[in-house]
């Protein structure tokens, strides 16, 4: 009887523990994919980049609102299945969508399996009829996202950083980290 106590109390204390450590583990992953994405960003953005005509474009990032997690879900003509909820509780590595132009230019893949849906968006300003702006442009945004359902109850963790531009300097300011949902 006493052995039984012993294995409950210690069941106890290394259950808890070990889901800790697990989900530490899973955000240093997201972490270090923002932080990718947002350093290409910003090395993006600070570039010189010439039209074909030879002119130089200004300053902007990727041009671009491909996401990762849409194209997965376009290709499989389906809802996503997080990466933490498929047979081998992660995405493999080497998927094709990392050979886009757009991910390139950010130097950003995952050859690796994986356990979050990294996304990346380009908000592009709306254009009226002809052409014109409707009201003034707002400075240029980066937002990257890892989107992940890491213990499959439906809920989904996501991480956020968000690059903006200081109208005075034109320098990109990097946001803090935000979440919504982490560690679920």
């Amino acid at each position: 009887m006493i052995v039984v106590f012993v294995i409950g109390v210690l069941a106890a204390v290394a259950i808890p523990g070990f889901r800790n450590y697990r989900l530490r583990a899973l955000t240093a992953e997201a972490v270090l994919d923002l932080n990718k994405l947002v350093t290409g960003a910003v090395v993006y953005y600070q570039a010189d980049h010439v039209a074909p005509d030879g002119t130089t474009l200004p300053r902007q990032f990727p041009g671009n609102t491909t996401t990762g997690v849409e194209l997965e879900e376009s290709l499989a003509g389906l809802l996503v299945v997080d990466c933490a909820c498929r047979p081998r509780g992660k995405c493999d590595g080497g998927h094709p969508i990392w050979g886009s132009d757009f991910w390139m230019a950010l130097k950003f893949a995952k050859p690796n399996a994986h356990v979050y849906l990294s996304e990346a968006r380009v908000p592009m300003p709306l254009l009226g009829p002809l052409g014109g702006l409707l009201g003034p442009l707002p400075p240029p945004q980066f937002t990257a996202s890892d989107i992940g359902d890491l213990d499959c109850d439906g809920r989904r963790s996501r991480f956020v950083r968000i690059v903006t531009v200081d109208p005075a300097t034109s320098d990109p300011v990097i946001g803090q980290m935000g979440t919504v949902n982490a560690g679920e």
